[in-house]
């Protein structure tokens, strides 16, 4: 699961309450699951509104810093969806030349946050 793109020079100046990554995992999402039966039909299987428990929005904040960090020395080594069980970046661009402004000078691939896709599994299959 993606979020919005996040600028190189902002993130380096922003704090963590007024991100967007902050305001958007303090909400309620909204997951809607559908299942293929034995049939092979495809059919809803359930539908629930989840919050991310506090201790993962505090992983979720510690990965956040960690990017905050790394984007000011070194806007291309940003952490990895094996650094955390929650979040970790990966590019968000059109295409290979969407690139922004980084603290170093350079032009950098737009990034985002992500939540990583086994926490996202592991959230889906313990919905009521």
């Amino acid at each position: 699961m993606s979020f919005p793109g996040f600028k190189f020079m902002s993130i380096v100046e922003e704090k963590w309450e007024a991100s967007s990554f902050f305001e958007k995992l303090e909400s309620k999402f909204l997951f809607v699951v559908f299942a293929v039966g034995k049939d092979g039909v495809e059919r809803l299987h359930k539908v629930s509104y989840w919050n991310m428990p506090h201790h993962d929005r505090v992983e979720a904040e510690r990965v956040w810093k960690e990017t905050k960090r790394r984007v000011a020395i070194d806007a291309t080594s940003l952490p990895k969806s094996t650094e955390s069980a929650v979040a970790h970046v990966r590019p968000k661009g059109r295409d290979g030349n969407d690139k922004i402004p980084t603290p170093q000078g350079t032009m950098h691939l737009k990034q985002c946050f992500w939540i990583n896709r086994n926490y996202l599994k592991g959230v889906v299959d313990g919905l009521s």
